[in-house]
């Protein structure tokens, strides 16, 4: 199943991007807690999460670790697919706890033996060289901006001003592993809502011979 892995930080616009390509290309999707609207269990999972991080951190990275191997075995057969969220996202968040000194050194190394587990299911899947990885970097600034819009209250900077340090240092984060990434083939689009879609498919499909015929 060659995957278009589309990731970012929060408020980059990954789901509309998402969206977005499916709508241009009808491939199937997975989304971020499987839906494109978080069910009720996720949501109080992340409204826990950002009201005690350190609390939450372990079980939230847990939780999302799960979701993603729930749709690597549902799209296994697949032809071809759009990722909403990329097994590796989870990593990085939970790196970005890790930085904070919000997980623990034991509660890290239990993240990572289960981590491992989900990439070795992903690896056996399709091989990662046949993905390729879209990366959706707006501005800093665009993306507190698309956090404010969307309304999510326990995500807002005003109700917590810690967040901002947060998201400044996930966004870095983001940007380091994409500078990393070398096991496929990558591109940036800058902004979910203005991207020319047919020049980002012409862009894929150069990059990526596994979409040669998208």
């Amino acid at each position: 199943m060659p995957t278009i892995n589309v990731i970012g930080t929060v408020g980059a616009g990954k789901t509309t991007l998402t969206e977005r390509l499916h709508q241009f290309t009808n491939l199937p999707v997975g989304y971020e807690g499987q839906s494109k609207v978080l069910d009720d269990t996720t949501r109080k999972l992340l409204q826990r999460y950002y009201q005690n991080r350190e609390a939450v951190a372990l079980e939230k990275n847990q939780y999302f670790l799960q979701q993603r191997a729930k749709t690597i075995q549902q799209n296994a057969l697949q032809s071809q697919f759009i990722s909403d969220r990329f097994l590796y996202d989870d990593y990085l968040l939970a790196m970005l706890n890790v930085k904070n000194n919000e997980m623990t050194p034991s509660q890290w190394i239990t993240y990572q033996q289960a981590f491992r587990s989900v990439e070795k299911l992903l690896a056996e899947s399709h091989p990662l060289s046949d993905d390729i990885l879209v990366y959706v970097k707006p501005s800093f600034e665009t993306a507190l901006q698309n956090i404010a819009q969307r309304g999510r209250q326990e995500e807002q900077i005003d109700n917590n001003p810690d967040l901002k340090t947060y998201y400044e240092t996930m966004y870095e984060l983001y940007n380091q592993f994409y500078d990393d990434w070398q096991k496929s083939p990558k591109l940036i689009v800058p902004s979910s809502k203005n991207a020319d879609l047919k020049s980002l498919i012409d862009q894929i499909k150069a990059l990526q011979p596994a979409f040669k015929n998208l």
